[in-house]
């Protein structure tokens, strides 16, 4: 069994608490990611499954096992490290056939499993080269084979995309969720980068000080943030304090928006991909502004407006392509429209 459950986990460092009751399990064979800032806990609590870190409370199971107090080696766990920790002096086939030698497996299957994992992470060939004069992508490879040689039946990846270029990054996304869902092993991943975590999981657990604040899908996650963190964590939006009666949200005296009926709350989230913005006048009589274009933010894929709405900024995002002949400027009126079904009302 490769569901792990999280028990009441809590960690100090010097009276500092690091995790606070964290209380979840993850399902077996599915693709698990820890995001959030740095010092928000994530890491900690994979080495406290991993088994070298110890928490102050709680109890970690694989499956119906506790194995909160046994040693790292005995959990049929396996870690790739941000660093990766391979070992410079060794060859690519020494490195992968290590931890299969301290669990003295015969010379015949320790080289039946380095070739098969060898040619899972497409390095077939590779086997003679010394690990120092690899490519950071390559090393990552590495690191993955000898850990899944292994076979253990959780898989633990400490943000192992960092070090790498933007590019690579990219690549090697698409190749860990393929090689996890080939091989169908339980797999948990930290990061501190939201388009990681929305483009590999199934599911995301977002930390914020010691706390898991919501677990989802990455649609869940994204569309349905449930408190103004998560909110202004994860995509681009625009957060505001408001006061909500009789169905508006009121940002100032001047500015005020219809939102659905019987929203309660003290925040309102408006993905800025959500907000239509036009030079002409819309025609609609729900949430139409005029604005001035104060700053304009070319991004490639998208173009970033930052509009004066009645002395607020508003974000509004519009897609790049051949078809979309929006030419405007900075300090040029234009109108926003912010859909009733765009407008996210928040408790907290």
């Amino acid at each position: 069994m490769g569901e792990i459950i999280l028990k009441n986990i809590c960690k100090k460092y010097d009276n500092k608490v690091i995790l606070d009751n964290v209380d979840f399990s993850i399902e077996e064979g599915s693709f698990f990611t820890f995001l959030g800032a740095s010092g928000c806990g994530k890491t900690t609590l994979l080495r406290i499954i991993a088994g070298f870190v110890k928490s102050e409370e709680g109890r970690v199971f694989l499956g119906n096992k506790d194995i909160t107090n046994l040693r790292p080696e005995d959990r049929e766990i396996g870690m790739v490290f941000q660093n990766y920790a391979l070992f410079p002096n060794l060859n690519v086939y020494e490195n992968i056939a290590y931890g299969l030698k301290i669990k003295k497996l015969k010379k015949k299957e320790i080289e039946e499993k380095v070739n098969k994992y060898l040619d899972l992470v497409n390095l077939k060939g590779y086997d003679k080269k010394i690990v120092s004069e690899l490519s950071g992508g390559e090393q990552q490879r590495v690191a993955l084979a000898r850990t899944l040689a292994t076979e253990p039946k959780v898989l633990l990846l400490d943000e192992p995309l960092s070090n790498l270029d933007a590019k690579l990054r990219e690549k090697m996304r698409i190749e860990i969720k393929d090689i996890q869902k080939k091989l169908g092993i339980t797999t948990i991943f930290v990061t501190h980068d939201q388009t990681e975590a929305l483009t590999m999981s199934d599911k995301i657990a977002v930390f914020n000080n010691g706390r898991c604040v919501q677990i989802g899908s990455p649609k869940e996650i994204y569309m349905n943030p449930c408190n103004s963190f998560i909110a202004s964590f994860i995509g681009d939006t625009n957060l505001f304090k408001v006061g909500v009666y009789n169905n508006k949200a009121i940002i100032n005296n001047n500015f005020k928006l219809e939102v659905n009926r019987n929203s309660l709350g003290k925040y309102i989230s408006i993905k800025s991909e959500d907000i239509r913005i036009s030079k002409e006048k819309i025609n609609s009589d729900i949430n139409v502004f005029e604005g001035d274009i104060e700053k304009i933010l070319y991004n490639g894929v998208s173009t970033q407006y930052i509009v004066n709405v009645m002395g607020e900024k508003i974000k509004a995002n519009r897609i790049n392509n051949i078809y979309d002949e929006f030419n405007a400027e900075v300090k040029e009126k234009v109108f926003l429209e912010i859909p009733i079904r765009a407008i996210i009302v928040l408790e907290n």
